[in-house]
């Protein structure tokens, strides 16, 4: 169970939201504050967001055992969610599709002469706006949803289940805290680093994105099938 807990929140460290910011964020010259106000507005939400819902998901009763009905349906839902996001992801149809599957804000998406809204919020350099739009982009998405189920179904207790969110939630802001360490340690190898990974990640995070939510999409609808019939 904590192994598919934390790839779960692998899969949502790639999600294109997510990775729009951070590549916006790296290509600022002077990062390190802005990666921290990210950070801090995104992981405090998130958290809070998951404990709730966990909370949520505990009380309704719906999740105790594997074998009750709630949970391999929310893992087909989740699944089939996951799998649109990634379709929609790989055939380029519009962001927004995929943004609203995962139950993030939409926001418009850039052209050749108009930045995305998320890049122009982060170019203002202000950091209670970047507080914000961390915590709004990090709302609970597909995975997040799918990795709370499998925390509700679990026997590690009220302090294992906090202990895996705060888990999860690491995992997901592996893109920002990587990053941010780097700078803090090694600021001119690490800018040296970021400039190619950056490159990189501008030619290929939709189709990173879309094969793991493809991948995850297919591993839950596997998963929820096989609770149902078992």
């Amino acid at each position: 169970m904590i192994l598919r807990v934390f790839l779960l929140a692998l899969a949502a460290a790639v999600y294109p939201t997510l990775l729009a910011g951070v590549i916006v964020l790296l290509s600022r010259p002077r990062p390190v504050s802005q990666l921290t106000a990210f950070l801090v507005g995104g992981m405090t939400c998130s958290v809070i967001a998951g404990l709730v819902i966990l909370a949520v998901l505990d009380g309704s009763g719906q999740f105790d055992r594997p074998s009750q009905t709630g949970y391999p349906v929310a893992n087909i839902v989740l699944g089939v969610l996951s799998l649109t996001a990634g379709s929609a992801l790989a055939t380029r149809r519009p962001r927004r599709l995929a943004e609203r599957l995962d139950l993030r804000l939409p926001h418009r998406p850039a052209t050749d002469d108009r930045p995305s809204r998320t890049t122009r919020i982060l170019g203002k350099g202000s950091m209670p706006l970047v507080i914000a739009l961390g915590a709004v982009l990090n709302l609970p998405g597909i995975w997040y949803l799918a990795a709370l189920a499998e925390i509700s179904t679990s026997t590690v207790g009220t302090a294992g289940a906090v202990l895996l969110v705060l888990g999860f939630n690491v995992v997901m802001f592996t893109l920002v805290e990587v990053p941010l360490l780097g700078f803090l340690a090694a600021p001119d190898r690490t800018r040296a680093a970021i400039d190619d990974f950056n490159a990189w990640l501008r030619d290929h995070k939709r189709q990173v994105a879309a094969g793991v939510a493809i991948a995850v999409g297919i591993y839950l609808i596997v998963k929820g099938i096989t609770a149902a019939v078992s």
